[in-house]
Formats: structure tokens, sequence, C-alpha cells
């Protein structure tokens, strides 16, 4: 969770969209908070709303609040909502309100006032899509809204609304997230996650953030290029809005999907309704980013419609708090991730969906998620990472990251200028692998990488043989350490790797092993 500031009672301002009757209208919610409750007063007041409306949205806003790990305000919290009093209960600005009492509180960045939010809360936090959707948006984008924060099950209908760049989220936590690494970076604007395009159907809910927002020296850039390059999982242990900020760029560095993905992606998320049926083809790799709250069925999928780890096909599954997912639903992961596919049997047969999707798993170092008065001991730290080890195991790149600074006057290389150096490092692997019809690094089979002209000379393989024979490899790692080594090499531009490029491999494979 991020820190709490109770003491900076800043009066803040969010934009939200109200509908009364067929007509949509920007509204403005004040909140500011102040003095001490008295006896029997609610904490959060509003006004502004219709009366019968006042009470069912408190209710909702505070379930949310509360299930998704986030703090009711213990001192006085006023809201007002304006500049006309909505006729009609209208449950459509509930992240709004919620935005604006954690921001009031010192929960949320007050940048968070930068945009326009639609979208109403499930009791469990879920962001779901109100009524007169398309009347919202509409609304925003005439009144020249620069960003759109809407529910993910709206990204079908945005789509459709020219003028406006859109913001998904899933889930409350996952906004607030989202906020905290924006603010890091000043993208809370125009340049923060919008609904990218290009040919074909938008992926619903893909972030697009550039590494120029990165600090040149920040590890998590050297992390997502290699990840993005080879096609490796990849695990960050760190502050959410360090681990966030960072995978929000891998997207932005992965190529358009080929023609038959591309239709597959499709396929796939028309099966799940979340594209209209005309929707032949998805050009860019899916992002699918589950709450750890999320279902074991939701992430798996049933018989019936494909869950998250099937929509992420050709592109990113990425488990923010990863340690707070439940261990059976981390467990019901380990399979698919073996063998890239989720089977169910029936009595009308088996149903079969594909599950190759690059993992991306983030996590805090420690239940209490504070790095400045952390009192875990070593062991409930280690405890509490151990539940990742269903997934650490299966994952190639496993790095500790550390906290983001502010970026320096020397901006490090933007997404453009990466992503041209992982597209070269894609050739290269692709046009070597072809005769084993692999197309990534993390893609090659074992036996692959050991035999044949591919071998990597066995001088230059000394340190892992070394760190194999004391035990502080396994035979799976020493998988990973070969594919990395292979994809580094890819970036430098070499024809096979080095000594170099295996110390390195073997360093990002053991930043997270515990």
């Amino acid at each position: 969770m991020h820190e709490l500031h109770d003491d900076q009672h800043v009066p803040v301002t969010v934009t939200a969209v109200a509908v009364t009757g067929d007509t949509a209208r920007l509204v403005v919610i004040h909140a500011s908070a102040a003095g001490t409750a008295a006896a029997g007063a609610p904490v959060v007041a509003i006004t502004g709303l219709d009366p019968d409306d006042t009470r069912a949205t408190l209710d909702r806003v505070r379930a949310a609040v509360t299930f998704t790990g986030l703090r009711w305000p213990s001192r006085p919290v006023t809201v007002e909502v304006g500049p006309a009093t909505p006729t009609v209960p209208d449950a459509g600005l509930d992240v709004a309100v919620a935005v604006a009492i954690l921001a009031a509180s010192g929960q949320v960045p007050t940048g968070a006032a930068r945009a326009v939010l639609v979208g109403e809360l499930g009791l469990d936090g879920g962001l779901r899509t109100p009524r007169h959707v398309t009347e919202r948006l509409t609304a925003a984008a005439a009144a020249g809204a620069a960003l759109v924060i809407a529910p993910a099950g709206a990204c079908a209908i945005a789509a459709s609304v020219p003028g406006i760049t859109v913001w998904y989220a899933h889930h409350l936590r996952e906004l607030v997230d989202e906020l905290y690494a924006a603010a890091a970076h000043d993208t809370a604007t125009a340049t923060g996650p919008a609904r990218p395009g290009g040919a074909g159907w938008p992926s619903p809910g893909v972030p697009v953030a550039d590494l120029a927002e990165i600090p040149a020296e920040h590890l998590g850039r050297r992390l997502v290029e290699v990840a993005a390059a080879g096609g490796h999982r990849l695990a960050m242990i760190g502050t959410p809005s360090a681990t966030t900020a960072v995978a929000r760029c891998l997207p932005g560095l992965l190529p358009d999907l080929d023609d038959d993905t591309s239709r597959q992606v499709a396929d796939l998320y028309r099966a799940a309704g979340l594209v209209p049926a005309q929707v032949a083809a998805m050009r860019r790799p899916p992002w699918q980013a589950p709450h750890h709250t999320s279902s074991t069925p939701a992430l798996i999928g049933t018989r019936r419609k494909p869950g998250a780890v099937s929509l992420a096909l050709a592109g990113i599954l990425f488990l923010a708090d990863a340690a707070e997912f439940r261990s059976h639903t981390l467990e019901a992961l380990s399979a698919p991730l073996d063998t890239e596919w989720i089977r169910f049997a029936g009595p009308d047969g088996p149903v079969a969906y594909p599950a190759r999707a690059q993992l991306v798993v983030t996590t805090s170092g420690c239940p209490c998620d504070d790095l400045d008065g952390c009192t875990c001991t070593p062991v409930r730290r280690r405890r509490y990472l151990q539940r990742l080890q269903p997934l650490l195991t299966r994952v190639a790149i496993r790095a500790v990251v550390p906290p983001m600074s502010p970026p320096g006057p020397v901006s490090g290389e933007s997404s453009v200028v990466v992503a041209a150096r992982v597209a070269a490092a894609r050739a290269a692997a692709r046009a070597r692998w072809a005769p084993h019809v692999t197309a990534t690094n993390h893609d090659v089979p074992h036996a692959v990488l050991q035999h044949g002209s591919t071998r990597i000379r066995p001088v230059d393989l000394a340190q892992l043989r070394n760190a194999i024979d004391t035990g502080t490899v396994s035979y799976r790692t020493a998988g990973h350490v070969l594919r990395l080594a292979w994809t580094l090499a890819d970036l430098a531009g070499r024809d096979l790797p080095s000594d170099d490029h295996v110390a390195e491999a073997l360093i990002l494979t053991a930043g997270a092993r515990y």
C-alpha cells in the first residue's frame, strides 16, 4: 500500500460526468478534509446529490475503499457535487467520488483532478461500466477533456468515441496504483496511459508509457528491454510506484502481432464478450492485469469463457501485488505456464484455450509494504515472498527494483529508440531459431540450447557450470540463464553470447530468488 498523509488536507477538485434523463454534462466534485469529527456525525458528508442517492453512494464507495485495502477517512471530509444537483440517482459518479475522498485524505495524488472520471464501483472495488456510458464519453470529448479514466469494460465503446484519450482500469486498487505511478513522472495528463492506436482493434486496457519517463540510470529500463527482446517472464520486487511504472513501459516495446495471432486474440476477446462481434483482428499485444482478489476462474477461465491468462495471448499477463493472490490461484497458473494451454474436460468433450502470455509479476518485499518503518522479521518477509515460488521458478528475470527518483537532467532513451533495438534483436532470434519453429529466445527448448551450432562455447559457460556445481543454480534456472544470454547477445548485435552475457544473465535470474 502507498504511504498515507493524513496531515496534508489539500482541497481537491475532480471532474465527472452526470446524466439526467438523456442529457450528459460535466460536473465538478470538490472534497476537503479538516478538523475532527463530532460525536455521532458522519465522517464523510456529500452535498449536491439526490438525497435518496447520497446514502447509497456512500455505502458503495465505503465498501469499495475498505475492501480494496485503502482506509476510510478518520477525519471529516466534505464532498460537494456541482454546479447543479443531479435530480436522479447516478452511480456513474462513484469512481469520481471515491477518488475525491481518497485524494482529500492523502491517499491518492491530487493530479487525479486532471482527468474526467467515469464509472460505477462494485462493493469489491471493481470498476463497472455505468449506464449511458456513450453519452458520458461524448460529453467529455465535447468539453475538450485531455484524459478520461473509465472501466476496462467500456473499452469497446470508448474506441468508437473520437477525440478522447482513455485510461482503463479494472479495479479501484489498480487505479490508485496507476495514479501514483503517473504522478511520479508527471504523466497524469495527455502522456498518461492511453487507448492505443494502430491497425486493427486496440487491445482493451493496454497502458502506454514511455521509457523516457524512467530515470536513465534506473535498473527497470534494462529489465523491460531484455524482457521485451527475448519474450522472457519478469518478476520485480519493490515499491508499487516503481514496479508499476516500469511494467507499464513494456507494451510500448513489443512489436505488432502477426496476422494469425491478431485473429486468434480477437477470437478470444469475442468469446469473452469484450469486443464487438465484427472485430476480426487485434494488432497490438493484449494486456491483462487481474486484481489480486480475482477468482481462479477469472484468471484461468471456464469451459464457456477464456480467463485472463488466455486473453493475454502473445501479450502480457500483469500480476501486481502478486503475493496477495490466493495461494491456490497462483498454483493453478503453474500448469498453464508450463504447457501454454488451458484444457477443460466435460460431457460435451474437451475445451482448450491458449495460454501463451508473457508473465510480469510485481510485489512488495513484505506484508506491511512500509520501506521506512518496516518491522517485519526476515522470516516473515521470506514466508511472504515464498508464496510466489510457483511463479518465480518459471520466471527468467527476477530483480529487486529500487525506488523511483525523479528523472534527472539527462533523460534515458525513449521507447521508440529501445523498441527499434528490441525489434532487431527479435529478428536475429527469429532467423536463428527458424529451423526449430521457434520465434523468441524464451520459447527455445532446453535440448536445442545444449546441442548443435547454437551451443554456447564451453569457455564462456564456466561461470554457469560453477553455479550449477555449487548448487546455487538449478537445472530450470540454467535454462533461463542460457536463453537470457542469447537475448543479451542479440541486443548487442553479437553472433554468440560471451562470458559477459552469461555473467549478466546469472545476475538477472538471481535478483529475487527466495
